[in-house]
């Protein structure tokens, strides 16, 4: 009986045994089966790692070999003649080369979770200057246009990270010229109706070329993409799309119904006053209501202008260089002329300086950014004041306010009780103004617009004013 039992009991324990070795093999099998799984997933990012940086050497090398070889040429050649264009050719290798180290640090950046989104104020105007200025060596080796096209209810003064926004901004806009041999890129800039934040921008940037395939629109984000048979990095759309995310937005590529690759960037921001409805003042309502012609052939760049310019209430028309050769006379009616400088020629001058003496009309030459330093001197004397492409809407108010009151001759002069009015606000009527009578006041600022502008509020106060630059 005894010995029927042990063996029951050895039974027992065999199959425990074999249960529990059964069981162990099955985890240390799931153990290994994730070993491998890990293993591959190290070797994936090995390899990986190992084609990033054979990627950032190869984008490395390039510029460092162009300067290598330019300065052997150097060496072998005059130096008088080729002294000015072989360092201009140096200045942009190191620059190029300072972008690409620059790009993979942020990446390295981002990667680590190190960057912060601030909240600072900044002028839009300010943003996109900077943004120019970022392009600007670009802009000239490809002889690419920059367009900005900026709606009436976009705010002046945000709250946000402005170096980043620039910084995501000036990524595709440079990544899309160098994707163009010729034409312009527009950066179109809207509102949004959102009210997950006291702005929504939309950033929408297009160029003039055909656009990517879809294969490249589905990678064009990756940071290391092997498209075909070479490998090429795109470590600042990458940083570009994850600084839009981190503003609690988003960067989409798509292709456009004309087959172009259009990118549209999202960013929520913060404003000073949320319900500030009027985001420019001028500082007299004699600076507004004019009668202003745009003559321009490339439509895009024309309505830009013309909004920016119907902001302040004026009576804007566009005309193309073939209707207005066709009928000069059309321009007597006009305030203001603003006209492409490449719409200038010697009989159209004669005829706009004719319209001038009769009229005391105001003409704008409207320029490139991509002009030499030489191009720009040869300018007809009859234009009055000179602006670059990309313009914003405070370039077209400092240009306002530049004019004072023009075309006295022209247009009946408002009566000073616009003036008068400016001082009727609450807590702020003119009466008020008598108990400072007599008062000196030094202005200190070195900004001719904003010195106007102070002028223009209390000039009728009875205040004494003094302006000194700063």
């Amino acid at each position: 009986m005894l010995y029927d039992i042990a063996i029951l009991l050895l039974i027992g324990m065999s199959l425990y045994l074999l249960f529990y070795s059964s069981k162990q093999r099955k985890q240390i099998f799931l153990l290994m089966s994730d070993l491998e799984e890990s293993k591959d997933e190290l070797a994936d990012s090995v390899q990986k790692s190992e084609e990033m940086l054979i990627d950032l050497h190869n984008s490395i090398k390039q510029p460092v070999s162009n300067e290598i070889d330019r300065q052997n040429t150097l060496l072998q050649k005059e130096l008088q003649e080729v002294l000015s264009q072989e360092f201009k050719n140096s200045q942009y290798n190191d620059k190029q080369l300072l972008h690409i180290t620059h790009d993979f640090v942020n990446f390295l950046k981002i990667k680590a979770g190190t960057i912060k989104i601030k909240k600072d104020t900044f002028n839009i105007n300010t943003m996109l200057d900077n943004i120019t200025k970022k392009l600007r060596d670009q802009m000239h080796e490809s002889g690419i246009e920059l367009l900005f096209d900026i709606d009436a209810d976009v705010p002046a003064k945000l709250i946000g990270d402005s170096q980043h926004l620039a910084q995501m901004l000036a990524y595709i806009l440079g990544n899309v010229m160098s994707r163009l041999s010729t034409g312009t890129v527009e950066l179109n800039i809207k509102r949004l109706d959102d009210s997950s934040a006291d702005a929504v921008l939309q950033f929408d940037v297009s160029g003039t070329a055909i656009g990517m395939d879809e294969e490249d629109l589905d990678s064009i984000f990756v940071p290391f993409s092997d498209t075909g048979s070479t490998a090429e990095m795109r470590i600042d759309l990458f940083v570009a799309r994850e600084l839009a995310r981190m503003m609690k937005g988003d960067i989409t590529a798509k292709r456009s119904s004309d087959n172009k690759s259009d990118f549209h960037i999202t960013v929520a921001l913060a404003m000073p006053d949320p319900n500030e409805k009027r985001h420019y003042r001028l500082p007299s309502r004699n600076l507004i209501g004019y009668k202003i012609l745009i003559v321009d052939d490339y439509e895009p760049s024309a309505l830009s202008i013309k909004k920016m310019f119907e902001y302040f209430k004026n009576e804007v028309t566009v005309l193309s260089s073939a209707e207005i050769y066709a009928h000069p006379d059309e321009m007597s009616i006009y305030h203001i002329i603003v006209i492409d400088e490449k719409i200038f020629t010697p009989s159209f001058t004669e005829t706009i300086e004719k319209i001038k003496e009769l009229h005391g009309t105001r003409v704008v030459s409207v320029g490139s950014i991509l002009k030499t330093e030489q191009q720009l001197t040869d300018y007809p004397e009859v234009i009055d004041q000179k602006i670059e492409k990309p313009l914003n809407i405070q370039r077209i108010f400092n240009l306002i306010v530049s004019f004072e009151e023009p075309n006295k001759m022209h247009k009946q002069k408002k009566s000073s009780k616009h003036s008068e009015e400016n001082l009727q606000k609450d807590n702020a009527a003119e009466v008020n103004f008598h108990h400072f009578a007599g008062a000196r006041i030094l202005v200190a600022e070195s900004d001719a617009v904003n010195q106007k502008v102070i002028i223009g509020l209390l000039g009728k106060s009875g205040l004494r004013l003094s302006v000194a630059n700063n």
